[in-house]
């Protein structure tokens, strides 16, 4: 009688796949998107009364808090960096990529403009290379990339009103060791004008430069109210600052 062979496999536990973190808070790009598809940065419309327009204007702001978190590293579009200090036992979130206010656009509210700016997102929507020559017949390869970028427009009584700053807090050394890579800066906010400031930047190539981006700006008009450091793979809160801390400054 011949022996079979029994597959006893079926019986075996599937291994088990790594946990992914999930995601904290909002996408930017969807609140802005939403926003737009609502109409509400439409100008006033010839057709569209006084009163019209403020009540479209009013449904379109959303009071409710927004959590949104900001890139981390030193790539172009990053605005965060850490760095431990071992002497004072100190972690500080360096927020580098808070600015003044740069964006421009016709529907920039005159009567509450924001002071400053942080980019939350940015998507890359096509790239390619082309043949540039300048006037004297010179040619060189060109990287071309084109950008959707979204960020948040903060208001100049918010915690971010100020330009790069810093947040420090106390930290063991084998605390700090184990959690830097995978800390992460969250911004809560509310939205405090309706709308969205919207732009458009082109940078231009040269021989040195060999380079041509096209940038559409989205930002969000809001009041930052609390700043909030947080583990990436749990979401556990590490620590919170809010306009009474005054571990903070500008860089």
């Amino acid at each position: 009688m011949g022996l079979s062979l029994v597959n006893v496999g079926v019986f075996a536990q599937p291994p088990k796949k790594p946990s992914t973190p999930q995601p904290i808070g909002q996408d930017i790009e969807s609140v802005i998107k939403r926003l737009i598809a609502s109409g509400a940065t439409r100008p006033k419309s010839e057709f569209e009364t006084t009163e019209q327009y403020e009540k479209r204007v009013s449904l379109a702001l959303d009071r409710n808090q927004l959590l949104f978190l900001l890139p981390v590293g030193e790539e172009d579009g990053d605005v965060v960096s850490f760095k431990y200090d071992a002497d004072q036992q100190t972690m500080a979130a360096d927020l580098w990529g808070v600015m003044q206010w740069l964006v421009r656009s016709d529907n920039t509210s005159k009567e509450n403009p924001p002071h400053f700016q942080v980019e939350v997102k940015r998507r890359l929507l096509s790239s390619r290379q082309y043949l540039g020559s300048n006037a004297f017949g010179v040619n060189k390869t060109i990287s071309f990339k084109e950008f959707d970028e979204f960020g948040l427009a903060l208001d100049n009584n918010g915690m971010l009103s100020q330009e790069h700053p810093t947040f420090t807090w106390p930290m063991t050394v084998e605390e700090a060791r184990l959690v830097k890579p995978f800390l992460r800066v969250a911004v809560r906010c509310v939205q405090n004008a309706p709308g969205v400031y919207t732009d458009l930047t082109h940078g231009e190539p040269s021989i040195d430069w060999p380079k041509e981006f096209v940038n559409h700006l989205y930002y969000l008009p809001v009041l930052v109210e609390e700043v909030w450091i947080l583990d990436f793979r749990s979401g556990k809160l590490v620590k919170k600052f809010d306009s009474d801390s005054g571990n903070r400054h500008a860089r």
